[in-house]
């Protein structure tokens, strides 16, 4: 007989053979044909997100299984009631563009498509790269007031822009807290470029170990040039400095990403 069984993070026992990294801010839910696990999905609490929107925010995603079983529509419903008893606002997902049923699924429970993004990747082993015609160095927390004018109203693409629930100058905020973040974090390079002394654009450089290759890999996370500053060049002299920046520490593949509807910035 089919059952569902549901777990948080506090009883780990079950979704720790499973997951390699269970997530103390996710609400898990397994489902069990008898002592066999079929399925485990997570509801995870934003804290970060919630905070700048005032509203209860989570990250719904599919931690290991198939979404096909034949109770996913009573799955669902569980993660429903757990989330209306929690007094969610408002819950995010993702999906690749090959996950067709997950992304059926989703549609059909009621979410809906905010938000396309593209990732592109590079390969800098046997790439020679021009050196950056334009001053470049770490950003440090004395810079922010600049780094916070060059990024006021500078994002106007991407979910949380389209998404009718949410304030546009609650996005506004998010994106300076999140830059704010980026350049206080000892584990994060914000890679600025200056022009006569002035620092006018930025790139936040993250890494991350490919388990795979035990390789590091390096994350362009979020880019931002001076308003006055576009259409001059600048960002592909900031971005060739990343990569030589990236390449120096030994960091081959790079990855980028960006919505759909913003392809130019590519």
């Amino acid at each position: 007989m089919n059952s569902i069984v549901i777990e948080n993070y506090k009883n780990q026992s079950i979704i720790s053979k499973y997951i390699s990294n269970v997530d103390g801010n996710t609400n898990y839910f397994i489902a069990k044909n008898n002592e066999t696990v079929l399925l485990i999905i997570g509801v995870k609490y934003l804290g970060w997100d919630s905070e700048i929107f005032n509203k209860k925010i989570g990250l719904f995603d599919i931690y290991y299984g198939d979404i096909e079983i034949n109770f996913i529509d009573l799955v669902m419903k569980k993660v429903n009631e757990y989330c209306i008893e929690e007094k969610y606002d408002c819950l995010f997902a993702k999906s690749s563009v090959k996950q067709y049923n997950l992304m059926h699924l989703l549609e059909s429970d009621g979410y809906k498509l905010m938000d396309s993004i593209v990732t592109l990747k590079t390969n800098l082993s046997n790439k020679v790269i021009e050196e950056c015609n334009y001053e470049t160095r770490i950003l440090e927390e004395s810079d922010l007031d600049n780094v916070l004018c060059i990024i006021d109203n500078l994002y106007k693409y991407g979910r949380f822009y389209v998404d009718l629930e949410l304030n546009n100058e609650d996005v506004n905020k998010l994106y300076k807290q999140w830059i704010t973040n980026e350049i206080k974090n000892n584990q994060v390079d914000v890679v600025g470029i200056e022009v006569s002394g002035k620092v006018v654009g930025f790139i936040s450089c993250k890494y991350r170990n490919n388990n795979e290759t035990n390789k590091k890999e390096g994350i362009i996370s979020l880019v931002g040039i001076d308003k006055s500053y576009q259409g001059l060049g600048i960002g592909k002299q900031l971005v060739k400095s990343v990569l030589c920046y990236f390449k120096r520490k030994n960091i081959n593949d790079i990855y980028v990403g960006t919505q759909i509807d913003n392809l130019s910035a590519l």
